[in-house]
């Protein structure tokens, strides 16, 4: 197992160096670079059997000054650089910068993969089935009303006030650093209410006592159970009344 992400190292890639990951006080600002970022082949309809770069797709497809400028900003903000561009030439065209780090059509969906991976984003789905697609986002609307609201300032607030920490060190955390401590910390708080339980004869054997130092699972793709077994009678209704 890599420890790359937990100690904040960047990703090496060729043609592009180091691929830095999120740090906390970029995050607020880089959220609203996502949409670009996310934008998959399967978002972006062309009228084309060819199947293209979706770098291609960005660039030449959608040809939008704003959604360039969006992408210069999200390649500096990872490399730590300045000076991204893009430079169209007649039939290739590029992102570059003044250090030579070059994005290419070639390159620009494994960057993109790299910097999913290193801040903990996921990707949304999309299903060729439209029932499918809403069926899924109703599942994750319900979880999202169902579970605790908790942000990135919650997290922070909680962090500081458990490890004394001050603000200043914890915004230099990267996204990773800080959802990683966060869900130890929420490790550490369960075994200690469990293990008061555990400690009544009458009710420990009913109990499962969990370790809090067990390896953490940041990275549960939030799509992997949507069609669970119990709710896949309630979607195997739906398809029946939609026919």
């Amino acid at each position: 197992m890599s420890l790359d992400n937990i100690f904040g190292k960047p990703s090496m890639m060729k043609d592009i160096g180091g691929i830095f990951p999120i740090r906390v006080k970029q995050w607020e600002k880089f959220q609203t670079y996502l949409p670009v970022l996310m934008m998959s082949k399967k978002q972006i309809e062309l009228d084309s059997d060819e199947d293209l770069p979706l770098l291609h797709l960005l660039v030449l497809g959608l040809q939008s000054d704003e959604i360039n400028n969006i992408l210069c900003t999200v390649f500096n903000t990872i490399t730590r650089t300045e000076s991204f561009k893009l430079e169209l030439k007649s039939d290739t065209y590029f992102f570059v910068n003044n250090k030579g780090q070059k994005v290419t059509p070639d390159n620009y969906e494994d960057i993109r993969k790299i910097v999913l991976h290193q801040n903990i984003i996921f990707e949304p789905k999309v299903y060729k089935n439209k029932m499918m697609q809403e069926w899924a986002e109703k599942v994750l609307e319900a979880r999202s009303k169902n579970s605790a609201n908790i942000d990135f300032e919650d997290m922070i607030t909680t962090i500081a006030a458990l490890s004394g920490k001050h603000y200043k060190d914890l915004e230099e955390y990267t996204v990773y650093q800080l959802r990683a401590e966060f869900a130890r910390w929420n490790k550490i708080k369960e075994y200690d209410s469990t293990s008061i339980l555990y400690a009544n004869p009458h009710i420990a054997s009913e109990i499962k006592l969990d370790h809090f130092a067990e390896m953490l699972d940041l990275y549960k793709d939030p799509y992997a159970d949507v069609f669970k077994s119990n709710n896949t009678s309630k979607l195997n209704k739906a398809f029946s009344n939609a026919k």
